[in-house]
């Protein structure tokens, strides 16, 4: 099946990113460390590398969470938000990895075929719109549609669930977790999200949740060693991302209502809110105030640097970026905004920095989108119009335009040199470009 490989591989390299916490894929490097903290010793104890997953993050309200196309696990910003505890949210990723390790996503394949090629295409290729920046296009495909194709690839039989949750609960034994989390979790969507009409009850319809499975749960908490504390300070790493997502995504006046303590998250949570509610002096005051107390936070500094980029105050924040990258040195996000302030002051002494930041960036995270942009535009300033045309194809590809990205290519063919290992890049991307599936025809 030559055709569903490619999609397959088409998949993989449409997931992009739109600017942080942005509406439709998430991209923020304090929120995915945490997630991979939790994700990625629960990945080891099921035999399974963790380089190996992608993690996205979808800004959606909805309780979902579901693997798809492979090693991918998407995550809505509701089930995050939901999650009470560390526990609860290590329970929801460790069942997820009981589908992939259990080679359900195999079986959801077989069984999409007997859609039909056109429905199955369209479920995949929901799944990428939604990471490559259509949203409501990548959503409505993926949990909204009602056709079989979508039945097919995303909701799993009762004996799959149950037999993720058994996966689960080895996995959380493994890491030294109790299962207790996903009983809880699961408790809190057949008692809270029943009672929610058209909002967060999606896990319920793609997870089928039975009393055999909380009573099977149940049964495995009951004969559980004592439980000891959790984690004090992953608990207080949930309560402050969740803290930021809902800074950002919720209403301003709901998450000042909501975070009315002194407590840290609730500082950073109403700070986030009133720069989105326009009061940029008393978010700088709340921000600096965090900063007094943790000067060697790189989120604090960043996040800082983000609104006085956002406010046009350039080159205040690229000594911040700076900074934040002596603590995260490894932090592509931080790094590309680093290189935008270099950019953006428009001095030409300071982009070869800049494309030194932007060549990092796609060094450590060589699906993120914007480098590649970013990196075309410094290298076509620098009179390096090959590696500018390698550059945008590379992002061109990564957005699933296929007509911009022959385009680049063609141009990256007549300007780029005799360098052995940009013939090798122009020879790869020519055989992916070559792969993308061909633009539909605009109506008239």
């Amino acid at each position: 099946m030559a055709w569903l490989r490619g999609l397959t591989i088409c998949l993989v390299l449409l997931v992009t990113a739109l600017p942080a916490l942005a509406q439709g894929v998430i991209r923020d490097d304090e929120t995915e460390r945490y997630l991979r903290r939790l994700a990625d010793p629960l990945l080891e104890a099921a035999g399974l590398r963790p380089e190996d997953l992608r993690l996205f993050i979808l800004a959606d309200p909805r309780l979902n969470a579901f693997v798809a196309g492979g090693q991918n696990l998407f995550l809505f910003t509701g089930l995050v938000e939901a999650a009470e505890t560390p526990e609860q949210l290590a329970g929801v990723i460790a069942h997820e990895i009981g589908h992939i390790a259990g080679g359900h996503l195999t079986r959801m394949v077989r069984a999409g075929e007997q859609a039909g090629r056109q429905a199955l295409i369209g479920a995949l290729l929901g799944i990428a719109a939604a990471v490559a920046g259509a949203p409501q296009l990548g959503t409505a495909a993926i949990v909204g549609s009602q056709s079989l194709a979508r039945q097919r690839m995303l909701t799993f039989t009762r004996a799959q669930e149950q037999a993720a949750d058994q996966a689960a609960v080895t996995y959380l034994a493994a890491v030294g977790m109790s299962p207790r989390g996903l009983l809880e979790f699961m408790r809190i969507l057949d008692t809270r999200v029943r009672g929610i009409a058209g909002r967060g009850a999606e896990f319920l319809r793609t997870h089928p949740l039975t009393r055999d499975r909380i009573r099977f749960l149940e049964n495995r908490v009951a004969g559980a060693a004592p439980e000891e504390e959790g984690d004090p300070a992953l608990a207080a790493e949930h309560r402050r991302v969740v803290a930021k997502l809902r800074g950002f995504l919720a209403p301003p006046q709901e998450v000042r209502r909501r975070y009315r303590g002194e407590d840290f998250a609730s500082r950073y949570a109403r700070a986030i809110a009133l720069y989105r509610d326009l009061q940029f002096e008393a978010s700088m005051a709340l921000l600096d105030g965090l900063r007094v107390e943790r000067p060697a936070d790189p989120y604090l500094l960043e996040l800082r640097a983000q609104f006085l980029f956002e406010r046009g105050r350039i080159a205040e924040a690229e000594p911040l970026y700076r900074e934040a990258l002596r603590y995260r040195p490894d932090s592509a996000l931080i790094r590309v905004a680093f290189a935008r302030t270099l950019i953006e002051q428009e001095v030409p002494e300071k982009l070869p920095e800049a494309r030194a930041a932007l060549r990092e960036a796609i060094r450590l995270d060589p699906l993120y989108a914007p480098a590649y942009r970013l990196l075309g535009v410094v290298a076509g300033r620098l009179g390096e119009a090959g590696e500018s045309y390698l550059a945008l194809t590379e992002w061109a590809v990564l957005r699933h335009n296929k007509r911009d990205a022959e385009l680049y290519l063609r141009r990256a063919e007549e300007r780029i040199g005799p360098d052995q290992r940009d013939r090798i890049r122009l020879e790869d991307l020519r055989r992916v470009v070559a792969e993308l599936p061909e633009p539909r025809a605009r109506r008239r």
